[in-house]
């Protein structure tokens, strides 16, 4: 009797929160923006239990469509709900525990009394309670196992580094680091309709954002690319608090400037067993992207982080064995394998370089030494001829022979100063 009570107590709690409606802050809540809402639950007095969906941007009826499961459910727990937006609490709901045990609920959730939370009011209508819509089954502990058993992922490389390392990714809960590459996108609409330039004119400025769904912490988003309905971002980001088994959302905006709410483009999910632990790359089908075709799409790559003591291929071979032989270099400097016999070989060599450089500057300079008396009779042999073709018209008269004999020493002497500062400009460049 007392394992079949202990069995009935302990279950697991699938809980979908399906969206919300209605909601409307009171008070200060004036403007909404560019706020988003997301929604936790929880079993209260147990931290752990709690979990919360994905933001969605639409935040007076938001959408999530998010499951997940409780196992920290005993039977007697209720379940707390609280609807958030910009980290503020806008309405609670409390489902007690007679409502979804043993048989399950689901349905709409009014929100607590005394909660910020209504709805409008419109011209003469009355004010209605908002509402949460969510579903709640009860699973068995082996059933949980069993449906668990039916997802894991296929074997891959990756998955037998991580065993080899001496942990499961398919059933470890611990943090594993995520490379997430949002590449490009194509075929996104129209959300700018108003010609001219301007963040509502011209054509779309989209950007992306990628999330672990639950964990709004995750979030990063790429670059705004502006006027392009085919952008290319190739922008990548480390998610480093992911935990295999979960969802990633990629969701394509239209930037408004602030002016408006951002527009949306599409929303594309990847499950876990698509890239965990062997990797994606490839299309995705954006879905509520506003068009008839269904021909947008936004192409990523995903592949995980190994961070594993040792691997069985790549770098860490080569790793080791280098390690292996500075060792070997410090205990023995002499030794005839390793790092001895190249420095060994290496020296003499260099040694050899560096006294041809040398012996070649100073044959270098040696000949221009050697030059110098052959460099000034090639010079005033030049003067010479000069001077000789200036006066050798013997109709000349003297005193022009002797102005042109004047002006050509004149102009020498910039000619041989000029050749001395390249003399020595060759005697400084040579190496």
């Amino acid at each position: 009797w007392f394992g079949a009570a202990q069995e009935e107590s302990h279950k697991i709690l699938s809980v979908r929160i399906v969206g919300a409606r209605g909601l409307r802050p009171a008070g200060a809540w004036l403007v909404w923006g560019k706020s988003g809402a997301y929604c936790t639950c929880e079993v209260p007095g147990k931290d752990s239990s709690r979990f919360k969906t994905q933001v969605a941007k639409e935040a007076s009826d938001p959408l999530w469509n998010f499951e997940a499961r409780v196992a920290e459910y005993v039977a007697g727990d209720s379940l707390l709900f609280s609807v958030w937006v910009n980290s503020t609490c806008v309405g609670k709901a409390t489902l007690e525990n007679a409502s979804f045990h043993p048989s399950g609920f689901e349905g709409e959730l009014e929100f607590d009394p005394g909660d910020p939370c209504e709805v409008d009011k419109g011209s003469e209508t009355a004010i209605t309670a908002a509402t949460l819509q969510i579903k709640v089954t009860t699973i068995a502990v082996e059933q949980a196992a069993s449906l668990a058993d039916e997802k894991k992922p296929a074997h891959s490389i990756f998955a037998i580094r991580h065993r080899l390392a001496g942990n499961d990714p398919e059933s470890s809960d611990e943090h594993r680091p995520l490379l997430v590459t949002i590449q490009s996108a194509t075929g996104l609409r129209n959300a700018d309709w108003m010609p001219g330039a301007g963040k509502m004119m011209g054509l779309s400025d989209p950007y992306c954002t990628c999330e672990v769904v639950g964990q709004l912490e995750s979030r990063f988003e790429t670059p705004i690319i502006d006027d392009c309905l085919d952008p290319v971002w190739n922008h990548c980001e480390e998610i480093a608090t992911y935990i295999p088994g979960s969802m990633l959302l990629f969701t394509v905006w239209d930037q408004d400037g602030g002016i408006k709410t951002d527009d949306l483009l599409g929303k594309a999910t990847l499950k876990s067993e698509e890239f965990w632990p062997g990797g994606f790359e490839g299309e995705l089908l954006l879905t509520e992207d506003g068009s008839r075709t269904e021909t947008s799409k936004l192409k990523v790559k995903v592949m995980p982080v190994y961070e594993g003591p040792e691997s069985i291929t790549g770098l860490n071979v080569r790793k080791r064995i280098m390690k292996t032989y500075r060792k070997q270099v410090e205990a023995n400097p002499d030794s005839i394998t390793g790092f001895g016999v190249r420095k060994k070989i290496r020296r003499p060599y260099r040694d050899l370089k560096s006294l041809y450089a040398r012996k070649k500057r100073e044959a270098k300079v040696a000949l221009i030494e050697m030059s110098a008396p052959l460099r000034a009779q090639v010079l005033f042999v030049t003067r010479e001829s000069v001077k000789g073709a200036l006066t050798g018209d013997p109709d000349l008269p003297l005193s022009w022979r002797k102005q042109f004999r004047r002006i050509v020493d004149d102009i020498w002497q910039d000619v041989l100063m000029e050749v001395e500062i390249a003399v020595e400009e060759a005697k400084l460049g040579v190496g």
